[in-house]
């Protein structure tokens, strides 16, 4: 299925935050709720420090959204719905997930780290960006 969250980057040069929820069953739901939130301009072709913050909530309003962009807050919602009523549970997925289209596509992650811990000193303080182009 669709992953309770996404961050998706719009042909207008936004980045959107694609957040879903669903309290019944995986396996018997095909349509989750979903909300959509616009997160301003992002410039593609340089490297971003985003912070993310997220506590699933498996439908219910308590989960929690945070996310930083070159140490600016985008959205910070500690009431939100994010999340399905599954056993396995949200895991890490980065990518390009879209229809097959004319040009070339490409995005590149760096100094990637999740886990329980705070991460928010990153938010003021991020790691340096990797050297080089990716081209390699």
């Amino acid at each position: 299925g669709s992953p309770p969250f996404a961050l998706n980057w719009l042909t207008n040069g936004t980045l959107e935050l694609a957040r879903r929820f669903d309290t019944a069953d995986v396996q018997t739901s095909t349509s989750p709720t979903v909300s959509y939130t616009n997160l301003g301009a992002f410039e593609p072709g340089v490297w971003h420090n985003v912070v993310l913050r997220l506590r699933f909530s498996k439908g219910a309003a308590t989960g929690s959204v945070g996310i930083w962009i070159d140490g600016v807050s985008k959205h910070d919602n500690d009431a939100v719905a994010i999340g399905y009523n599954d056993t396995a549970g949200p895991y890490p997925k980065y990518g390009i997930y879209r229809a097959i289209g004319s040009g070339i596509n490409v995005a590149e992650f760096g100094n990637v780290e999740y886990g329980t811990a705070s991460l928010s000193g990153r938010i003021a303080t991020p790691l340096a960006a990797p050297v080089g182009d990716g081209a390699g």
